[in-house]
């Protein structure tokens, strides 16, 4: 039931109206002095593999923002994943919810500090410091936060480049395999490609254990604790090409002072023939990405 979500004193906290959380899985917020509905965000908790906490929210839009980081306070969010862009085909997908690199902002009773931005091929990560700076909130806080931006993914599409996803997938991993931290993933609706993103990671990681693996179990499971999860067939799709990259071709990043101990020992080791060679191998799950 997503009862508590449709009173209509909450429709201006809803991006879209027919993508609400449940009830018995939603995020509460602690209720604000004099505020009935204070407690409310559009955010679901998600069952995950070898994961503390996991989120799934909707994108913060200007009459949320506020919530949004009262949220992250609250939850004591470590690590974001952010999976759209703030203007996509010209619509507004997401409220600018931090500040740049050198700049702090408050919101919802914390203070936002940005302190650092790197630019990597395919996604961006950003480091901030959150604080409590209001007595509103009733429990001195102090996070390290980043955000992992993911912008390549077009709405209800997949991500033109598998081999970019899965790097990016592998960062995110080792940061909550480190940091044993609460994380918080939203696309716009926090449904599609959060949906994509989290099965591919629980999948994923299941397959790193050697368990069996079922990706519409998966993916139903995950329907019982957010509606629509992974909306569309091209996205259920790409889940199955993650896999089958994992399993072809495994771990392709290395670092730069690995890289020619990398080239000579392991991709040009031939097995019999050139055909079976790891870059014949990395090259023919490459064509999977288009």
């Amino acid at each position: 039931s997503c009862a508590y979500a449709m009173q209509k004193q909450l429709k201006n906290k809803n991006r879209f109206q027919n993508i609400l959380p449940y009830d018995n899985n939603r995020v509460i917020l602690r209720q604000l002095p004099g505020s009935e509905f204070s407690d409310y965000i559009n955010a679901s908790y998600i069952t995950g593999c070898r994961c503390p906490i996991i989120i799934a929210a909707q994108a913060p839009t200007n009459n949320t923002v506020h919530d949004f980081w009262r949220m992250i306070g609250e939850q004591g969010v470590g690590l974001i994943v952010m999976l759209c862009d703030i203007v996509e085909n010209s619509k507004s997908k997401c409220h600018k919810y931090w500040p740049e690199e050198g700049c702090d902002v408050s919101y919802g009773g914390y203070k936002v500090i940005g302190q650092s931005v790197t630019n990597w091929s395919h996604y961006v990560q950003r480091e901030f410091v959150v604080e409590t700076v209001s007595v509103v909130v009733p429990k001195s806080t102090k996070l390290q936060l980043t955000q992992l931006h993911f912008s390549p993914w077009p709405d209800n599409g997949v991500p033109d480049d598998l081999l970019f996803f899965l790097a990016f997938r592998k960062k995110y991993r080792s940061i909550v395999n480190e940091r044993q931290c609460v994380s918080l993933v939203h696309c716009s609706a926090g449904i599609g490609r959060t949906g994509c993103f989290l099965s591919v990671d629980n999948l994923l990681e299941r397959a790193s254990m050697n368990e069996q693996l079922n990706v519409q179990e998966c993916i139903m499971k995950m329907r019982e604790e957010r509606a629509n999860m992974v909306q569309t067939k091209i996205q259920y799709e790409f889940i199955y090409n993650c896999l089958v990259g994992y399993y072809i071709m495994g771990d392709t990043t290395f670092s730069p002072d690995e890289f020619i101990n990398v080239f000579n020992c392991d991709l040009v080791t031939l097995n019999a023939v050139v055909i079976n060679s790891k870059l014949t191998n990395q090259f023919e799950v490459s064509l999977l990405a288009k």
